[in-house]
């Protein structure tokens, strides 16, 4: 029923990170890549990744890998040495998204977000999820209520938290994220709701 870091990809366009590339890691040309998803033998399916290079995409086909406490260790065909490898330390490891594999039973994307409702916990639908967003110390959600809800919470838009406390529970077949009544209206401001 969470999103947990450990499962969260950001899209860009239809590209999705997988990773981060931290440094190189030897003298044969290997960089070191920080996993952000929850399969950490995922590396052993790729075969080519993507990188941005001064603004431009660079796709970089994988010559060799593996694991390394944790952390996947790359090895790129051209790329024989740590210098040449150097641009790519925090920059982000893309794949594309037809690549993606489905979030673990009870997660779900970052960017399947968007296409969920907000219900309260007798299912009555009051908004929808307009974007996931990664706060430093919690996931949040930004959420949009329909009318004639936007009167009893708020005509704004507004930023839940996702906890315990708020989100009941979510049904990944309807798309639903079930809220605490009382919560929702909590976050509202006192001018903006009835």
């Amino acid at each position: 029923m969470y999103i947990h870091k450990a499962f969260v990809f950001k899209m860009e366009k239809d590209l999705i990170v997988i990773g981060r590339f931290m440094r190189p890691h030897g003298v044969q040309g290997y960089i070191k890549c920080m996993p952000e998803t929850h399969d950490l033998n995922r590396y052993t399916r790729l075969t080519s990744l993507f990188v941005y290079q001064k603004q431009k995409l660079l796709s970089l086909e994988i010559e060799d890998s593996k694991i390394q406490n944790g952390v996947w260790l790359f090895k790129f065909k051209g790329f024989d040495s740590p210098e040449s490898l150097k641009v790519f330390t925090n920059q982000e490891a893309l794949i594309l998204n037809s690549e993606r594999i489905p979030a673990p039973p009870g997660h779900i994307y970052f960017s399947d977000a968007a296409d969920f409702q907000v219900a309260l916990e007798d299912g009555t639908i009051v908004g929808k999820v307009l974007e996931m967003i990664e706060l430093p110390s919690v996931n949040a959600f930004c959420i949009r209520f329909n009318s004639p809800f936007d009167k009893q919470f708020s005509s704004q838009e507004i930023l839940v938290p996702w906890i315990d406390a708020c989100v009941v529970k979510m049904n990944e077949e309807s798309k639903t994220i079930f809220c605490d009544e009382l919560f929702l209206k909590s976050l509202c401001t006192a001018g903006d709701s009835q």
